[in-house]
């Protein structure tokens, strides 16, 4: 059976992460890079300054161990966590932000609090 990026279940990945291996980072990368570059390149207009806040914001990631405590699930999480990172690169940069609009940030509100009635409702393992 060949197992997929997209078969490896977040649970997973994060467990390799708390062990600090190597492996639990790539998987991370390869699962959602694309996804969080896209919302990166949502807010930025310079492709260079996008791509130098995606490294920065996957190396604060690693640096913080702030996926320890992710409060719901990852792909929201990041969702989040990456918008903020870019924003906030932004201002110290004193760059321009493209703000999202309101359906957007109604959409990324209403996933945060699905996934957190999600959160709450699985059991505990």
């Amino acid at each position: 059976m060949n197992i997929t990026t997209q078969n490896i279940v977040d649970v997973e990945i994060l467990a390799l992460i708390a062990e600090n291996k190597v492996k639990g980072w790539s998987l991370l990368y390869d699962k959602y890079a694309s996804c969080l570059f896209g919302i990166i390149c949502k807010i930025i207009d310079d492709k260079n300054v996008a791509e130098e806040v995606f490294v920065e914001s996957f190396l604060e990631l690693k640096k913080t161990n702030i996926l320890s405590n992710t409060p719901y699930s990852l792909c929201v999480f990041l969702s989040k966590y990456t918008y903020t990172f870019a924003k906030q690169k932004l201002l110290q940069k004193g760059l321009p932000c493209i703000h999202l609009n309101t359906q957007q940030n109604l959409l990324l509100q209403m996933m945060s609090n699905e996934s957190r009635l999600i959160y709450k409702q699985t059991p505990s393992q």
